[in-house]
């Protein structure tokens, strides 16, 4: 059974807002938000501007589709791939350098069937979830920085699953989101802590993950659609990161945007809400650096756009709008940053988009909030 890919950022950032519009389709009205019941302190947040203050042209790389974006603590950036028959990931350095390709199909031990979510260990090593064909087992690859292939990693949780997001802690355990197969129901939201062998060592119970469930049976179309109403978008579409306080940080797609602060140890250390203030806007990407987490927040339909800054306890510390343009400037003026969140460094503060050429060259465009 081929494992499940997540959502396609490019080409031109329009696959993703058109998945959205499903779930928005006539007849399926829009619900009441969910409850902020114990969201992140507010504090004086700034409202500023993204400014972009300079590009950079990637000039042997293309890109007519892109899936999950990272980056590392030295400004590098790491590009999935879209495409089923050829799944890999591409580094790029600072300057749109390619600086190695990590390619799933290039093992010796697993024959993929696909590939999902990734993550870059504090060593560089990066992790890939893959699917092995003609079989329901999950498997993590293992690669060096340089793109070598390192060692596989079986996936043991004692039951069928499908795979979500992943990080890694500094003592080589993995920390995983997904979803296990209920007969003739939604699937079951799931976190745990496996090893660096792979055995399941603890399940994590997250708060709102009973909430979450009764959402995706009752049909909610905050985290389900028509097409594929077995799957939980809060799960499938989150994401973690490992922050330098050694924790790694759970989102879950909702509005406001769930987080979870989990220790190596397997506690829930913190809970908190990065809050967009409007029903409409959901969380599309997030990025740690320092003791700061940047959310890149997206209305469904118009695209428009809201970045929110918060510190690593859930106090919000900046609010930067793409769309208001400076005093004396038109909206039409406006460059574009597209929906491609791809790095956040905190000092100095700079945001790195993904944009693309008429040809499909990938061009790095920075931007800072003024």
């Amino acid at each position: 059974m081929p494992i499940r890919f997540r959502r396609v950022l490019l080409p031109l950032f329009l696959c993703t807002s058109c998945c959205w519009a499903q779930s928005n389709a006539a007849g399926n009205p829009q619900p009441k938000r969910l409850a902020n019941s114990a969201g992140g302190n507010v504090t004086a947040s700034r409202s500023l501007r993204l400014v972009p203050i300079g590009t950079v042209l990637a000039r042997t790389e293309v890109a007519r589709g892109l899936a999950d974006l990272s980056c590392d603590s030295q400004g590098n950036l790491y590009l999935g791939s879209d495409s089923p028959a050829t799944p890999g990931i591409r580094k790029l350095g600072p300057t749109g350098e390619l600086l190695a390709r990590f390619a799933p199909t290039n093992n010796p031990d697993v024959e993929v069937g696909g590939a999902g979510s990734f993550a870059v260990g504090q060593n560089g090593d990066m992790y890939v979830v893959v699917g092995a064909k003609n079989e329901i087992t999950r498997h993590v690859l293992v690669f060096k920085s340089d793109g070598t292939y390192k060692s596989e990693i079986k996936l043991q949780p004692g039951f069928a699953w499908v795979p979500a997001s992943i990080g890694i802690f500094a003592n080589g355990s993995l920390l995983m989101t997904g979803q296990e197969f209920v007969k003739g129901q939604p699937m079951l939201p799931f976190t745990g802590i496996f090893s660096g062998d792979g055995k399941l060592l603890k399940e994590l119970d997250l708060e709102d993950d009973k909430v979450i469930d009764e959402m995706a049976v009752s049909g909610d179309s905050r985290v389900t659609s028509y097409s594929d109403p077995a799957s939980n978008r809060a799960v499938s579409w989150g994401k973690m990161q490992t922050a330098r306080d050694g924790n790694i940080y759970v989102m879950r797609w909702l509005s406001p945007a769930i987080f979870y602060a989990v220790s190596p140890s397997g506690n829930v250390v913190r809970r908190f809400t990065v809050d967009p203030g409007r029903d409409d806007l959901m969380p599309m990407e997030m990025h740690i650096s320092g003791d700061r987490i940047a959310v890149l927040f997206v209305q469904r339909e118009t695209h428009e756009k809201l970045m929110k800054v918060v510190d690593l306890e859930g106090n919000e510390l900046a609010t930067y709008d793409y769309e208001r343009p400076a005093d004396g400037v038109s909206k039409s003026e406006l460059p574009h940053l597209g929906l491609a969140f791809a790095c956040y460094t905190a000092k100095p503060e700079r945001f790195t988009f993904l944009t693309t050429t008429d040809d499909y060259r990938i061009q790095l465009q920075f931007a800072e909030g003024r």
